[in-house]
């Protein structure tokens, strides 16, 4: 199986935005929401591929304003599901 992979993007380093007049705030955020995009990505695409089975050809072929949204969405349910794990945690460890 042949993974689609997008081409990697360097984790932005603060210190490359620095200028004459400190850093530039507005690149460096420019660069770490693309960095945090192409993550995601390729975290959702090894799921997709490995996991649920997801022809490669099928996402290949998908809108991209399509692969944005379920991007999105896979990152919410997995920020959702670590917070579920966090508080099963603490009801568990409560005093009763």
């Amino acid at each position: 199986m042949t993974i689609i992979m997008q081409e990697a993007v360097k984790q932005p380093n603060l210190d490359d935005y620095r200028n004459e007049h400190g850093y530039d705030w507005d690149a460096f955020h420019i660069a770490s929401g693309e960095y945090s995009r192409w993550h995601k990505t390729q975290r959702l695409e090894k799921r997709l591929f490995q996991e649920m089975s997801i022809d490669e050809e099928l996402w290949a072929t998908t809108p991209q304003k399509i692969k944005d949204v379920v991007v999105d969405l896979f990152d919410e349910c997995d920020n959702l599901a670590g917070s579920l794990e966090e508080v099963r945690n603490w009801a568990e460890d409560i005093p009763i």
